[in-house]
C-alpha cells in the first residue's frame, strides 16, 4: 500500500513537472513575439501616445513573465535546486533600475514613487543581480499593488562594510492598506494572500512573497515585516555582498550594439512558426539592412540546406514538427562540427537546456529574448568585434 502510494506520489510529481515545462513553453512563445514586435513598432514611432501605449503593453508582457519565472523558481525551491549566480555587477545602478521599471504603475495611480540609495553603499559587488532584481520586482509591486494613495519608498543603505564584505539593507515601505496582525504569519506561504478579498480585489498569485523569502534566504539574509491596517507596511531585508572593482555589462543595460564586419555573415533560421521566423527576420534587417539571413521551417529543412550551402552560424528554434533543434544539431554535427549553433527555446528547465548543449549546440538564447542579447552571442560565437551603448542611467527620484 505504502510503496502504490510512493509510486502515485513520484507520478503526480512527474505529471506537475510536465505541466509547468509545458506552460512555460506555451506562454513564453507568444510573449516573444509580443514583445519583439513591440520593440519594433516603438523604433518606428514618433508620436508620445503610440509610444505609450507600446510602453503598456512591453510592461504587461514583462509582468505575465514575471509571474512565469516566479512560478518557475518555486518548482525548483521545492526541489532544492534553486542556485544563486555570483557575478560582478553595478549595485546603485541595479537597484535603479529595478525601481524604475515599476515607476508607470506609480504614475498612473498618482502616487510619490522616492528612491533613496545610501552614498555609502560600494558602486561594484559580486552576488546574483537578477534574483536581487526579482526580489525588488515583488516587494515595490505588491507595496504599488496596495497603495491607493500616499506615497510607495524604498531605501537602501549600508550596515557595515569592510575590504572584502558589505551588509546592505532594504526597506521598502507604503502607505497602503496594511496587513492585519493575525495574517503577518501566513503572507510567505506558497498560493497565500491575506484573505479571499485581497485576491479579489488586487488580484496576483500569492508567489511573490514565498519566492522573495527564499532566495534572500539563499542570500544569507532574513525578510522582515511590519504592518499597520490602514496605515501601510514595510519589508526589509538585509544581505551580504562581496566587494569588487570591475562590473560586466548586461544586455539589458544596452541600447545598441554595433558589430563590425556583420554584413559579411550569412545567418539561418530555422522554426516551424512563420511568425518567429518573420519576426527574426525583420529585427536583423532593421538593425542592419545588409545582413544575410535565410530561414527555414523545420530541422529535416535545415540540414538540407547546410548541405548544399555555407553558413557562418545557425539559429534553431528546439521544438519543430518533423525534426526538433536537437536532432538536427546532432546531425549537423556529423559533417560539420565547428560552426556555431544557437538553440533557442521557450522551455526554461535546467536539464533540458542541459541536454541542447549535450547535443552539440554552442549557446542557447530562452524566449522571450533581448535582441541585444542574440547580437551579443552572435559577435561572440564568430569571434567579431563589438561595441556597445549603454542606457543613461536613472536618476533617482520622485513622481
Amino acid at each position: 500500500m505504502i510503496a502504490e502510494q510512493n509510486k502515485q506520489i513520484i507520478l503526480a510529481s512527474k505529471h506537475k513537472d510536465e505541466f509547468i515545462s509545458n506552460l512555460s513553453h506555451e506562454v513564453r512563445t507568444p510573449l516573444n513575439a509580443i514583445i519583439g514586435y513591440t520593440n519594433l513598432l516603438m523604433q518606428k514611432l514618433d508620436d508620445p501616445n503610440d509610444i505609450d501605449a507600446l510602453n503598456h503593453i512591453l510592461l504587461s508582457s514583462k509582468n505575465l513573465l514575471h509571474i512565469l519565472n516566479d512560478i518557475l523558481d518555486l518548482k525548483k525551491i521545492e526541489a532544492g535546486k534553486a542556485e544563486l549566480k555570483n557575478i560582478s555587477f553595478d549595485l546603485p545602478q541595479t537597484i535603479k533600475n529595478s525601481f524604475e521599471t515599476l515607476r508607470i504603475h506609480a504614475q498612473k495611480k498618482g502616487l510619490k514613487y522616492i528612491l533613496h540609495i545610501d552614498d555609502l553603499i560600494p558602486t561594484y559587488v559580486k552576488g546574483d543581480p537578477s534574483k536581487l532584481n526579482q526580489v525588488l520586482l515583488n516587494l515595490l509591486g505588491n507595496a504599488l499593488k496596495f497603495t491607493s494613495e500616499g506615497k510607495v519608498t524604498l531605501n537602501v543603505k549600508l550596515i557595515e562594510c569592510d575590504t572584502k564584505k558589505c551588509r546592505v539593507n532594504f526597506s521598502i515601505t507604503d502607505t497602503g492598506i496594511g496587513i492585519n496582525k493575525d495574517n503577518l504569519c501566513r503572507i510567505f506561504n506558497s498560493f497565500t494572500q491575506e484573505n479571499k478579498s485581497v485576491s479579489t480585489q488586487f488580484g496576483g498569485t500569492g508567489l511573490g512573497l514565498t519566492i522573495s523569502q527564499n532566495i534572500i534566504a539563499l542570500m544569507g539574509g532574513e525578510i522582515n515585516v511590519n504592518s499597520t491596517p490602514n496605515v501601510g507596511t514595510e519589508f526589509s531585508f538585509t544581505i551580504r555582498l562581496e566587494k569588487t572593482k570591475t562590473s560586466i555589462i548586461y544586455e539589458d543595460d544596452i541600447t545598441s550594439i554595433l558589430i563590425k564586419d556583420i554584413e559579411k555573415i550569412k545567418i539561418i533560421y530555422a522554426d516551424d512558426l512563420e511568425l518567429n521566423r518573420l519576426l527574426l527576420a525583420k529585427q536583423l534587417k532593421s538593425w542592419n539592412k545588409n545582413l544575410q539571413i535565410k530561414t527555414v521551417k523545420n530541422g529535416k529543412e535545415l540540414i538540407e540546406v547546410c548541405k548544399t550551402s555555407n553558413f557562418d552560424i545557425i539559429l534553431t528554434d528546439i521544438k519543430m514538427p518533423i525534426m526538433d533543434g536537437i536532432e538536427a544539431t546532432k546531425k549537423i554535427r556529423e559533417f560539420n562540427k565547428t560552426i556555431p549553433i544557437i538553440g533557442i527555446s521557450a522551455n526554461a528547465v535546467a536539464s533540458d537546456i542541459k541536454s541542447y548543449f549535450d547535443c552539440g549546440m554552442s549557446d542557447y538564447l530562452l524566449k522571450p529574448y533581448e535582441f541585444n542579447e542574440l547580437l551579443i552571442k552572435i559577435a561572440k560565437l564568430l569571434n567579431l568585434e563589438f561595441s556597445s551603448v549603454k542606457k543613461q542611467k536613472f536618476n533617482s527620484s520622485k513622481v
